[in-house]
């Protein structure tokens, strides 16, 4: 079987690459429509995809509130990238039938005359991207306001992929976080993912468990994922299974005929671990096992393997000749209280919470500059809330490496500023944003999954204290966000209205802004 990407094939998981523009928020094609009316469409624009903030997303713990159990979370300092290549897919992708169904789709929903719309139709029709891809690569850990992908574009071109980007983007960065707090609660031992069952959707189950490795998952138990990236899956056997036999020592018999010293026993099935414990005993003396594991699924797992261990020393195992593998919609902080706890686990199984998270990293994708007489003006967001402010201008992020061989900190910068002004005697810099595609062509091999699992080794074994890092940002981009802001209020100040109703805005509105 082939390695994945070999000569840079791109892997499409999320939504059928062919398909990509039919999965859009309408007001992505609405936007378009208005700006080909108005004869103002093809404006060179930059669009980035990140974070306005960390998000609180990091499962520490849980709580209980009249009965019902709730997730502790907590703020992120960090995050794992990951979905560029599902990412630059789709937008590659080029299906003139999946647009012509578009047109034949907008024309039965549309029931009034709109101004242009054979010509909109017309666009819709002949669109492909043709634009640049700047990008952060997967595995890698990120920061707020940085962007993972920056798109180079049309208006209407790149605002057409705003829903198709930010499904694959927030999905996989946050599986790939949350599989990373798993490893790290584990102490980086063997984790097994099984979510394809709480995934969703047929596709979304690949990229979850393509995400969970990048994140530090070991292997997968989803077949398909496994001939796609040609690795070893693996399972056990379900409650099912054993209560489909008239007792657990014919079910246990019948898994071990098959798997011999490979044999995982599942004791929970009645309720009782004890019995299933001893009931399992009997079988490996039986066909004369040398190792075999069992498996806890359910209760005080670190109680229960303690216990295991015990009785397998009294019965004169060596703890050489068995294993114990733990699941029970596990998550990092109760991982890390097992393991706190002296569970002496070797692997943990996790599917619920891999997939199932009860919030994610909240990733957007806004415009953050228009081409204006060849030149770049920045544009920006900006909310009463201020966590919801967006950096404007062609954004670059540097990492600066110290003279000790560890990062010292990320400054997030413009693409005009010359890097060495950010760097002190003996430091270097490194671009995180590189180029993929150009002018609609993708312009570098895209790493294979073991790739991109190095990587993210490499660079996570370089930081001292990434929950402490420091992330600046340039003088360029302080400059940038005070003249937009300045631009703004002089726009308020401006403002054309009728004579009625400018004396009620001058009332209003102006006097606040003084």
């Amino acid at each position: 079987m082939p390695e994945s990407n070999i000569n840079g094939d791109l892997k499409n998981h999320s939504v059928p690459a062919g398909n990509s523009m039919q999965v859009a928020d309408f007001y992505e094609y609405s936007m378009a429509h208005a700006n080909v009316a108005n004869g103002v469409q093809g404006r060179q624009s930059i669009f980035n995809a990140s974070l306005r903030g960390m998000p609180t997303s990091k499962v520490v713990g849980h709580f209980e509130h009249k009965g019902v159990k709730y997730p502790e979370l907590a703020k992120r300092h960090y995050m794992i990238n990951a979905g560029l290549e599902q990412v630059v897919a789709c937008l590659l992708s080029d299906n003139k039938e999946a647009r012509e169904k578009i047109v034949e789709y907008f024309r039965f929903i549309s029931n009034r005359e709109i101004p242009n719309e054979d010509e909109f139709f017309e666009w819709v029709l002949n669109f492909k991207f043709q634009g640049d891809i700047h990008a952060m690569e997967e595995g890698i850990p990120f920061f707020a306001h940085q962007p993972l992908v920056k798109l180079f574009e049309t208006f209407e071109g790149g605002q057409v992929y705003e829903s198709v980007i930010l499904s694959i983007l927030n999905r996989q960065v946050n599986v790939a976080t949350t599989s990373y707090d798993v490893y790290l609660a584990s102490n980086k031992k063997v984790l097994l993912e099984g979510a394809s069952r709480r995934a969703f959707g047929l596709e979304d189950s690949l990229n979850v468990s393509r995400a969970a490795m990048i994140g530090g998952f070991s292997s997968s138990s989803n077949i398909k994922f496994g001939m796609e990236y040609n690795k070893k899956v693996g399972g056990t056997h379900g409650h099912s299974y054993v209560l489909s036999y008239g007792s657990e020592y014919e079910a246990f018999k019948a898994q071990s005929k098959i798997h011999s010293n490979n044999v995982t026993f599942l004791l929970d099935t009645y309720g009782d671990i004890k019995t299933a414990l001893f009931t399992a005993l009997k079988v490996a003396r039986e066909d004369n096992l040398t190792y075999f594991k069992f498996r806890l699924d359910s209760g005080e797992l670190h109680t229960q393997s303690k216990w295991i261990h015990e009785i397998m020393s009294k019965c004169s195992y060596s703890r050489e000749s068995y294993d114990v593998v733990a699941s029970d919609d596990l998550n990092a902080g109760k991982v890390k209280f097992i393991e706190k706890e002296g569970g002496d686990i070797l692997c943990y199984l996790l599917g619920t919470f891999l997939s199932i998270q009860s919030k994610g990293p909240g990733i957007v994708y806004k415009i953050t500059a228009k081409k204006e007489s060849d030149t770049w003006k920045p544009v920006a967001k900006f909310s009463e809330d201020p966590g919801k402010a967006t950096l404007g201008g062609d954004i670059q992020v540097y990492r600066i490496m110290g003279k000790d061989g560890f990062y010292a900190r990320d400054v997030i910068a413009l693409m005009e500023e010359p890097v060495g002004q950010f760097l002190n005697e003996g430091e270097s810099a490194k671009p995180l944003l590189i180029p993929f595609v150009k002018e609609g062509v993708l312009s570098r091999k895209m790493p294979t999954l073991d790739e991109i699992i190095k990587r993210r080794e490499e660079e996570m074994s370089k930081f001292k204290d990434i929950e402490n890092y420091l992330v600046l940002r340039s003088k360029g981009v302080v400059s940038n966000q005070e003249n937009i802001l300045k631009e703004i209020k002089n726009k308020k100040k401006n403002i054309d209205l009728p004579s009625d109703l400018m004396e009620i805005y001058e009332a209003e509105v102006l006097n606040k802004i003084a």
